[in-house]
């Protein structure tokens, strides 16, 4: 994908709109259906969760235990300007990770799982990381998702939800560090559901 027509994605997104996870602690949170959902905007209702334990959130950015954010708006790595990012650095020790576990909703309907991720702007020392997207249903934990990344590549992805269509679940976003710990400053941008099945390129 061309720099200027992803820049036009993240554009128009603006307009309208190692190891398994630990399974440590669940939102408090009454489950409700839903026909579409914005994890940037809740973001600070996940539990946010690395090796060392949970985390704060918006810890700060040398925390050795990693740490997660927001980003209203701001530049990848690759040079593409983004909004709605939520930046997620694993704990800073070899093949470390962080995930957040969003509250448990009830999917609606033929709903699909969107995002676009990369890194933040001055993440050249990465060696890469792998994002990765689990839908845990109590019983059983499903890997829908996974993207190993590179600095300045920044990659879709995508994920059908459909099968647990009318079913309690809760949502988790990994993401796994390589075997340096460096400037793994990984991103988020604006992860939702809806009911289309992809972005266009």
């Amino acid at each position: 994908m061309k720099l200027t027509a992803l820049a036009t994605v993240f554009l128009a997104i603006s307009i309208v709109s190692c190891c398994q996870p630990g399974l440590v602690g669940k939102p408090q949170v009454s489950a409700e259906q839903v026909q579409s959902f914005n994890f940037y905007e809740q973001a600070t209702m996940a539990i946010w969760v690395s090796g060392a334990g949970t985390l704060s959130f918006s810890d700060s950015e040398h925390d050795q235990n990693g740490y997660v954010r927001k980003i209203d708006a701001g530049s990848l790595q690759s040079g593409v300007r983004a909004v709605s990012m939520i930046e997620t650095h694993p704990q800073m020790k070899n093949q470390g990770w962080i995930e957040g576990r969003y509250p448990e909703i009830i999917l609606g309907e033929g709903l699909f799982f969107h995002t676009y991720v990369g890194f933040r702007h001055g993440a050249d020392a990465s060696d890469g990381v792998s994002f990765q997207v689990f839908v845990h249903t109590g019983e059983e934990l499903n890997l829908v998702a996974s993207q190993r990344l590179f600095p300045r590549q920044v990659k879709k992805l995508d994920a059908d939800l459909s099968p647990w269509a009318g079913k309690k679940v809760q949502i988790i976003l990994k993401v796994l560090a390589g075997k340096s710990n460096s400037q793994d400053q990984a991103v988020w941008v604006d992860p939702h559901l809806d009911n289309k099945p992809s972005r266009a390129d």
